[in-house]
């Protein structure tokens, strides 16, 4: 393309002009929505640092209270202070260094972070997203060197931190304490802690380094929070929390249960299938190697349970 056209570099600049309308636009729809919807529902974030701030005033964990709406109008501020920055940058390299190239790629390339971002995904195309918006991303960049994939966060070389295990637990306890405030019945109430809280460790059990010390801590923690919100009383019998309400009990799902449950079937399905798949028969050879829980469950299960016969 001959740069040195002035009929294609005026097409080129009202190319660029009009997408950067179109976007103004967009955000302009955005932005509207976000006032008219008005969704007083809260989330806790971490408070963000100021250019001017030191970082050691902040404690490590401190963490602010905001509503959706006006959570949602900070990152729709970012987009629109970002968008600014870039047309000035544009045309500071047009016009001073006279450079035509950035008005081809920025006509497209900032609808492509547009067209993913969560605020677009939410306003314009209506479908439901998560907030904090890191929570959205399949692949998530989270520190130098650490990437979260599904949830699990990993290192550089692919593998599963400690890190990954206390923020679930975290997010899982939190979760049982909002479900405890709700005005749910006692039959609701233990199906949602299954289905909305004890179900994120689904992704967790046999693929991090856990030992079964921590799944019963986790069950600890759970009960103690049932009993701060006077769902269990201490005296009573914790058993009966996991039978199923058919037997009279309670219905909630064991973390410790569940993860003897997942890992058994696990190990169950690599000693069956290693034989036609090489993955398979590769990943069972280095649970194995380590020593790890997942290869040890049978005899573990066996000694625990005082099974005579082979689990």
């Amino acid at each position: 393309m001959d740069m040195s056209n002035t009929n294609i570099l005026w097409s080129l600049r009202i190319i660029y002009v009009s997408s950067q309308l179109l976007y103004l636009l967009l955000l302009y729809i955005i932005k509207n929505r976000i006032i008219s919807t008005n969704d007083t529902r809260k989330l806790k974030v971490k408070p963000e640092i100021s250019f001017f701030q030191r970082n050691d005033t902040l404690e490590e964990d401190e963490m602010v209270e905001i509503s959706f709406k006006d959570y949602d109008y900070k990152e729709y501020s970012k987009i629109l202070k970002g968008m600014l920055i870039q047309f000035l940058i544009v045309i500071f390299i047009h016009f001073k260094l006279s450079i035509s190239q950035p008005l081809v790629i920025q006509s497209l390339v900032p609808f492509k972070s547009l067209f993913l971002n969560p605020l677009f995904i939410f306003y314009i195309r209506n479908n439901p997203i998560l907030r904090p918006f890191e929570d959205n991303m399949l692949f998530q960049k989270t520190r130098i060197g650490v990437y979260k994939y599904l949830g699990i966060i990993e290192d550089s070389r692919g593998i599963p931190t400690s890190k990954s295990f206390e923020e679930v637990q975290t997010k899982l306890i939190a979760r049982v304490e909002r479900l405890c405030r709700t005005r749910l019945n006692a039959r609701n109430l233990f199906q949602a802690i299954n289905q909305h809280a004890i179900s994120l460790l689904n992704y967790h059990i046999g693929v991090l380094q856990l030992e079964p010390a921590d799944f019963s801590k986790l069950d600890d923690a759970v009960r103690a929070v049932l009993v701060k919100n006077k769902i269990h009383l201490r005296p009573g019998c914790k058993e009966r929390l996991y039978l199923p309400r058919k037997e009279l009990g309670r219905g909630l799902h064991s973390v410790e249960f569940k993860s003897e449950h997942m890992l058994l079937q696990l190990l169950d399905c690599l000693e069956k299938h290693k034989d036609t798949s090489t993955r398979r028969a590769a990943i069972l050879k280095v649970e194995n190697n380590n020593k790890t829980h997942l290869s040890l469950i049978k005899n573990f299960l066996k000694i625990k349970y005082g099974l005579e016969e082979e689990v």
